[in-house]
């Protein structure tokens, strides 16, 4: 009995962090979306991908609205980014807010689509460091609009990449917990 109860918490408590969010822009370094963090060697020029991640939410319409920022100011963004061939129009730049937009829907159907890739050259960080998506200035959210005649704003969460000396600190879902971890919790 006490461990059906422990299940059904366990559920509980995990499914919002894993499927819960209605949308999110996230960096990651591969196309499995489970690297979220790399090490970052002075004078180097890493890239990471940013991707809208459906969750629960809706499917990805004609625009996307943002900003990133870095947590040191030893980092770059450059060169340019290099945005998917669906985004027909950039409005501003990553630093200061941007809109990409598509002449159709970018993602009907799809729980996760490619936006772009952007470039952070470390220019003397020997420090741990993040990169964030984080609101466009202009509206104060990070937004998408959602494949509809109207194109309805929505907005969606924001993801962080991180730059470590430590590879593998970031925690990717509950990927790292072991049954026996979580157990213990609750003991």
């Amino acid at each position: 009995m006490m461990r059906m109860v422990l299940a059904a918490l366990l559920v509980l408590v995990l499914a919002p962090s894993a499927y819960g969010h209605n949308g999110a822009l996230g960096l990651y370094s591969d196309w499995t979306l489970t690297n979220c963090d790399d090490v970052s060697l002075i004078f180097e020029t890493d890239s990471i991908s940013l991707f809208y991640v459906k969750g629960q939410g809706p499917d990805l319409g004609k625009r996307v609205e943002f900003s990133i920022r870095a947590t040191s100011t030893n980092v770059l963004f450059s060169p340019a980014p290099v945005w998917s061939p669906k985004i027909i129009l950039t409005v501003g730049d990553i630093e200061t807010g941007i809109s990409l937009a598509a002449a159709s829907c970018m993602g009907v159907n799809e729980a996760v689509v490619y936006l772009g890739m952007i470039f952070v050259f470390n220019i003397g960080e020997e420090n741990t460091f993040y990169v964030s998506v984080m609101p466009h200035p202009g509206s104060g959210i990070i937004s998408i609009t959602q494949c509809d005649p109207q194109d309805t704003v929505v907005p969606v969460l924001g993801g962080a990449f991180i730059f470590s000396s430590f590879h593998n600190v970031c925690n990717v879902a509950v990927a790292g917990s072991s049954w026996g971890a979580i157990k213990s919790l609750y003991r």
